[in-house]
């Protein structure tokens, strides 16, 4: 598991402090099985991990995504303001609660998945350092 994070995480090119973990797994064709907490193992001065990837319909791939995050275990010893559920209902996609939220958004084709799935990383990214 820890082999299959290396090669699908990774951070934002702006994320120069690399506080944002996104675990991309869109590519794979099957559902994949991954505990998105291992990533911090990987990358401990990260603060929070953003998983994002195809909702399975009676296994079949569908082009709607799923997003869950969570923050570090590392934030629970600092004073922080982030609230990762109030970064989702902002958004309009899920919710959640200050340390974990998940949400889920609708594409009607795979070039409208990969646009959405670009701007709302971004956005999250955003959302989550000026918190």
């Amino acid at each position: 598991m820890l082999s299959q994070i290396k090669e699908d995480a990774y951070f934002l090119p702006e994320d120069k402090e690399k506080q944002l973990i996104v675990l991309d797994l869109t590519r794979h064709k099957r559902r994949i099985a991954t505990q998105k907490q291992l990533a911090y193992l990987l990358f401990p001065e990260a603060q929070g991990v953003v998983e994002i990837k195809n909702l399975f319909r009676d296994n079949v791939k569908t082009n709607d995504l799923t997003i869950s995050i969570s923050l570090s275990m590392n934030l629970s010893t600092v004073e922080h303001s982030k609230d990762v559920g109030d970064i989702l209902r902002h958004l309009n996609i899920g919710s959640g609660h200050k340390g974990a939220g998940a949400g889920v958004i609708q594409s009607k084709s795979k070039n409208e998945m990969l646009k959405a799935k670009e701007i709302v990383v971004k956005k999250i990214y955003e959302m989550f350092t000026s918190q």
